[in-house]
């Protein structure tokens, strides 16, 4: 059957049919004849027919990711991500490289100009909700990645602007409603915790006035809230900010005194 399929490449009307024909020989070589080797080589023929060949070109990455093969896949990711004319797909290729891309951990790692190029895409992708914020700890992973401090500030604050666009939407719901309440009481948690995480970060940047603006966006949502108390608190006493240390334990008592077991005050 191989034998027959390579006598019908030579009647090929075009490139892109011999690609064709090419890709149906791999399946068999893969599928059938169980020589893997053999197979890619084929995929590989008719790619290079035909480079915009997608059968090929999904057949490679699938072969690239079943072996772990990085540098296919640094090879092949670009290729689909130009063939693909839908936004959110190049959000997700973009994305995929720069993790890739950022176990070099190299202040000039192209995977900065990788992620810079996703999150250029998601202004086109009209992605919404959860696959922003699946975009967003993407963004933090390879800001990670790359140890990053401030990439990863900017991630923390692409997932807080997720989330408050969110809150914004159900503040058009009945907030009167037990199930829109109780989603906007869990993301209004997931966004404090983040702005703390910020604080942290900024701090150990040595920006403490960056740190104490983004704790103070999150007092604005939960005044009452212990730990960050305890977060605005220490700052205030390490930068001195002492008329600000007063009026926070001034309204750290009011706060007990209106709900006692509100706050665990140390």
């Amino acid at each position: 059957l191989v034998k027959l399929i390579d006598a019908e490449t030579r009647f090929a009307r075009d490139d892109a049919e011999r690609a064709d024909i090419l890709v149906e020989k791999a399946r068999i070589l893969e599928d059938k004849v169980k020589d893997a080797q053999a197979a890619r080589d084929a995929y590989r023929q008719a790619e290079a027919l035909c480079p915009t060949c997608l059968p090929a070109l999904f057949a490679l990455e699938k072969m690239a990711l079943r072996d772990n093969d990085r540098e296919a896949l640094l090879d092949l990711w670009p290729k689909l991500a130009a063939q693909t004319s839908t936004p959110a797909r190049k959000v997700g290729y973009a994305l995929d490289l720069a993790r890739l891309l950022s176990v070099d951990a190299d202040p000039a790692s192209p995977a900065r100009a990788r992620l810079g190029e996703a999150l250029a895409w998601v202004q086109k992708a009209a992605l919404v909700g959860a696959q922003l914020e699946r975009v967003g700890r993407e963004h933090e992973r390879i800001a990670y990645l790359l140890a990053d401090k401030s990439e990863i500030l900017r991630a923390l604050d692409f997932r807080v602007a997720v989330w408050e666009r969110t809150l914004e939407e159900m503040g058009a719901v009945d907030s009167a409603a037990a199930a829109p309440r109780a989603a906007s009481e869990r993301i209004t948690r997931q966004v404090v915790a983040l702005r703390r995480r910020q604080g942290r970060l900024a701090s150990e940047l040595g920006d403490h006035d960056l740190a104490w603006q983004y704790l103070q966006a999150a007092a604005l949502l939960t005044p009452a809230e212990p730990l960050l108390a305890a977060d605005l608190a220490d700052l205030a006493e390490t930068t001195e900010r002492w008329a600000e240390l007063a009026d926070l334990c001034g309204r750290l008592a009011a706060a007990q005194a209106d709900g006692p077991g509100a706050l665990a005050m140390g």
